[in-house]
């Protein structure tokens, strides 16, 4: 907890706000996550280099070290390394292609036929695996607590078969044969849930809870659950084919969150907000739709009503407005500022507005 005080010296504090939230307790304020430029500091240009801004720990860690000492954490924000192999690891470690660019990763199919189905396994010596978890652990070891690290990123069933197969051909799939479909998504799942648990074990043993790309802190398991191609997928297809695989995921941990992306998503949420074990929402308009929060309150209202936790990102001159509009007892601000004074301006702002 002491080195944490380099870069977040309120993190006890913080650690408690957001215990107490998760527990549906009342608390002083909204928690939010908060973060800015640093005051005093001059940032380091990071090295974009690819793929050693992926693959080199040099590199990682030099980028790593450069973004913590220039970011002011506020609120429940707290200095993590989230180590980054793509949006969808899982789909290399399972025999993809990965390819590196500057702003993403993304994939080339590895199998042609869905007959293929029962190639799929998990492979130790697989390059990808065995990088995400050398990094995970360098870094769990060079942190000495200053900031929480997870190599979480597992899951997203649905979209590591999109891109074993391609998408067009899984989609056709899911119409023409779901009984392979299922198989695939079982198996993917249950790798999902065995790579998780050893990720798992290896964190627990530096740090108190969790958390993944998300960067919200929870007192238990945590993970975030996601199903892109699901805005292609009809509601029908949806609870039958994905739904079974996101249920085992959420009752696999103690707090789970679903990554809801855009407009063709939401009619999935009526679907969603039935799973028990599901804990809360991330909402996300997506590319194209409105970034204002307050357009999409009837959404946040569905999602609150059902007795669900969300997560939103709010610029900050918008807050006041969203939290007079919303249950204050059920939701959580990602919020984005300027400059260090801009982030402590707004803290004081939820301070008064309270819980």
């Amino acid at each position: 907890m002491e080195a944490m005080a380099k870069y977040k010296p309120d993190w006890k504090q913080a650690m408690e706000r957001l215990t107490a939230w998760w527990k549906g307790e009342k608390i002083d304020r909204v928690p939010a996550l908060i973060t800015a430029r640093r005051k005093g500091v001059s940032p380091r240009s990071l090295k974009k280099i690819v793929p050693d801004m992926y693959t080199s720990p040099e590199v990682v860690f030099y980028n790593l070290d450069a973004t913590l000492e220039a970011t002011y954490w506020a609120g429940e924000a707290f200095p993590n390394h989230w180590v980054y192999l793509g949006p969808v690891p899982l789909s290399g470690i399972l025999g993809c292609q990965m390819h590196f660019e500057e702003n993403t990763v993304w994939h080339s199919p590895c199998f042609q036929t869905l007959e293929e189905a029962e190639k799929i396994s998990f492979q130790e010596e697989n390059c990808w695996y065995r990088l995400l978890f050398s990094l995970a652990e360098q870094s769990l070891r060079r942190s000495q607590g200053k900031y929480l690290v997870s190599g979480q990123g597992f899951g997203a069933a649905s979209d590591v078969m999109a891109d074993m197969w391609g998408a067009e051909k899984i989609l056709l799939a899911m119409v023409e044969k779901p009984e392979i479909i299922r198989t695939i998504l079982r198996k993917i799942t249950e790798i999902s849930c065995f790579l998780y648990d050893r990720m798992d074990t290896l964190v627990a043993n530096y740090q108190p809870g969790r958390f993944d790309w998300l960067r919200l802190w929870a007192p238990g398991r945590f993970w975030t659950l996601q199903s892109d191609i699901s805005c292609m997928v009809s509601p029908g297809l949806f609870q039958e084919l994905i739904l079974p695989e996101l249920e085992k995921e959420t009752q696999h941990v103690d707090f789970a969150f679903y990554h809801l992306d855009g407009p063709g998503a939401i009619k999935h949420v009526e679907t969603l907000l039935r799973i028990k074990t599901l804990a809360g929402i991330q909402w996300v308009p997506g590319a194209g739709a409105c970034c204002d929060p307050l357009d999409w309150l009837e959404l946040f209202r569905s999602i609150q009503n059902a007795g669900k936790k969300l997560l939103v990102s709010c610029p900050p001159e918008r807050v006041r407005a969203l939290l007079e509009k919303v249950d204050r007892r059920s939701i959580c601000l990602a919020i984005s500022c300027k400059e260090q004074q801009d982030a402590e301006k707004i803290l004081l702002e939820l301070e008064r507005i309270g819980g």
